[in-house]
């Protein structure tokens, strides 16, 4: 079926890939022929710098068989070695690139600026980019962003960045692209503020211990985000009962008052009940409690 499609054409046509001059050999261009034929003594237009360049061919040479695959494993294994010496930390934005000086290019620039990176890649962005990149809203969101420098970013991998929660930041200029990850750093820091001024302008008060939670008047283990919920809480022992209206209102925020013992127990025993949301507010709450 395929063979009745295809037709012979006589008409030449090439690509010039790459001018260079070889030592006894003189200039020399490597050409991709797809269509037509190519001999010695072959009349040729190539276009130059200054102009159309008329010349004959005194020469042809072909690669020997196999070198293109040779070649091209020795770059990728030569890429993959500079990419595993370049430095990471365990906190930081996930950074892509179009290619390796350009790669560097960035990093420098962003090692200068003082920003973090924890993951770096070459090519454009694909779903397996975000979920590493996706890692950091675990440890600490504000780097669960990539840098995509003129790369381009796959439709699926974009949809998967926005339901996961990962910025991606895509620009052909370096600075363009500093830009705006500068610009969502400040608003994230200012969010931050906002949403937990209260730790600073107000005292904590230990009002007890949560003891029994329902739901519509039926006891439940947990309560979920969202949900509306009684909650029963009795004093710390020992000490005098916290009074409603005195020591606390019901516009005050309640929060867990959660420990280093506290955590382990949950990367122990409930990792498997822990949402990434979850783990963003507890990264959140040792900030506020302190807790290394």
């Amino acid at each position: 079926m395929l063979t009745k499609r295809l037709a012979e054409c006589q008409e030449l046509r090439a690509q010039v890939m790459e001018v260079k001059a070889l030592p006894g050999m003189g200039t020399t261009i490597d050409v991709i022929l797809i269509n037509g034929r190519l001999k010695e003594g072959d009349t040729i237009i190539v276009p130059g710098v200054e102009g159309p360049i008329v010349t004959q061919i005194r020469g042809l040479l072909l690669p020997p068989p196999m070198k293109e695959l040779r070649v091209k494993d020795e770059l990728i294994h030569e890429l993959k070695q500079t990419l595993n010496a370049i430095k990471l930390e365990e906190k930081g934005v996930y950074v892509q690139a179009s290619t390796l000086g350009s790669l560097e290019a960035l990093l420098e620039f962003l090692k200068t600026s003082e920003v973090p990176y924890s993951g770096i890649n070459i090519g454009p962005v694909h779903k397996k980019d975000v979920m590493k990149a996706s890692v950091m809203l675990e440890h600490d969101p504000q780097y669960a962003v990539i840098l995509a420098f003129d790369v381009r970013i796959e439709r699926d991998a974009q949809e998967m960045a926005d339901s996961l929660g990962v910025r991606i930041f895509s620009a052909e200029i370096i600075y363009h692209l500093f830009d705006a990850f500068t610009k969502y750093r400040q608003d994230y820091k200012k969010q931050k503020q906002e949403e937990f001024n209260f730790f600073i302008v107000l005292q904590f008060v230990e009002i007890g211990i949560v003891t029994s939670i329902e739901v519509n008047h039926k006891p439940v283990e947990v309560a979920k985000k969202g949900q509306e919920v009684c909650v029963k809480i009795e004093p710390i022992p020992g000490e005098s009962p916290k009074m409603y209206g005195r020591h606390f209102e019901a516009t005050d925020i309640l929060v867990s008052k959660i420990s280093r013992q506290s955590i382990d127990a949950l990367k122990d025993w409930f990792r498997d009940e822990m949402q990434k949301s979850d783990w963003q507010l507890i990264v959140e709450l040792k900030k506020v409690f302190e807790i290394i």
